[in-house]
């Protein structure tokens, strides 16, 4: 799913596969065309190694946000795993030496960087969060909605950010230890943003 809409036409000629899109007639219409980046795939690799490059080479997490379409059109549901290639430089290396070999031909081998927890909460929390001109979002201060997830410690980053041990969604608690508490209905915001965010 991307809001890029000539992406999108490429994919479907490429793959075949259904194409849905809301807006055809725009250059960021919003829609979808289901999509499987194949290990074995030179292409396919070489873009898996490429996004994780950008995240790891841009020095100012405030800079970078993870999103469905950075990297490469990745699904939500990833971002655990994700979030531990960009945390755990053994476990990318693994990975690299799993997927094709062209991915070889990228700097990622080369690029020590790991990723803290605090630029983790940047990237996936405050960064977005301030991009989109949310002020009472991404941040635990006075003002803020209280939403909030608590993760176990963990080695594994993609066990933990898999499993939160509790979330809260404007202050009232809704999972603990991975089972919904409480029904919650959420509400639309305008965000507010500014016409240039720099």
């Amino acid at each position: 799913m991307t809001a890029d809409g000539p992406w999108q036409y490429t994919l479907y000629q490429l793959s075949r596969n259904k194409w849905a899109n809301s807006d055809v007639e725009y250059e960021t219409g919003a829609g979808i065309v289901p999509f499987l980046f194949k290990r074995d795939n030179p292409i396919h690799a070489t873009q898996w190694a490429i996004g994780l490059e950008l995240f790891l080479l841009i020095q100012d997490p405030w800079r970078v946000i993870l999103t469905t379409d950075h990297p490469n059109a990745g699904p939500f549901f990833f971002y655990p795993q994700i979030i531990k290639l960009l945390m755990d430089k053994k476990y990318r290396d693994e990975m690299l030496a799993s997927v094709h070999e062209r991915a070889s031909c990228t700097l990622l081998s080369q690029i020590d960087r790991e990723y803290s927890l605090y630029e983790i909460a940047i990237i996936t929390r405050a960064g977005p969060a301030r991009r989109l001109g949310l002020r009472h979002k991404g941040h635990l201060g006075v003002g803020a909605d209280a939403d909030i997830a608590i993760y176990p410690k963990e080695e594994d980053a993609e066990w933990m950010f898999s499993n939160p041990r509790y979330v809260f969604k404007d202050g009232l608690l809704v999972v603990k230890d991975g089972q919904i508490v409480t029904d919650y209905m959420g509400r639309n915001r305008p965000c507010g943003a500014p016409h240039h965010v720099a």
